[in-house]
């Protein structure tokens, strides 16, 4: 993403998103004759430092101008990083824009998993093994993705596996 591309919004949004943290951003002029920094000038600071903690946005953007230890003319904009999560998503078997709410795909017609089961959670799925100490897995048939045995989705892209 872009800096350019991360949003800054004065206020708060109506979209769901994680907070990634506080941020602050000053710019000044060094003499009392030097150039006014304006809103564009700590915008862009705000936007590098929303960047760094790998945020999409800015929410609750506050202004402040005065006089600094180090400028004459000092703005600072103050704001929470976030990360928002997008209105559409793709289609796991058709890659298709859908949108983020969609239970069925309205391209191909196929049933797009809700919530993918994290990491943590799959680990603490005990792996039946053989005899021999091998692992059983089930491979599934759309993504070609290992899975648990005892799963009956596929953890990758949801699709149903054989019982």
């Amino acid at each position: 993403m872009k800096i350019e591309d991360i949003e800054i919004h004065v206020g708060g949004i109506d979209q769901a998103y994680k907070e990634l943290g506080f941020i602050k951003a000053q710019v000044g002029a060094a003499t009392a004759f030097a150039k006014t920094p304006t809103i564009e000038d700590v915008n862009f600071k705000l936007r590098e430092d929303a960047a760094k903690k790998g945020a999409n946005a800015i929410i609750n953007v506050r202004y402040d101008r005065g006089v600094s230890w180090t400028s004459w003319k000092a703005l600072t904009a103050t704001g929470t990083a976030v990360l928002v999560e997008p209105r559409e998503k793709k289609c796991p078997f058709c890659a298709e824009q859908v949108k983020a709410e969609a239970v069925v795909c309205k391209h191909c017609g196929k049933d797009i998993p809700r919530v993918l089961p994290s990491v943590d959670i799959l680990a603490s799925i005990p792996v039946p093994a053989n005899e021999d100490n091998s692992m059983v897995v089930k491979m599934c048939p759309a993504c070609r993705m290992s899975n648990n045995n005892l799963a009956i989705s596929c953890s990758r892209c949801g699709a149903g596996l054989a019982v």
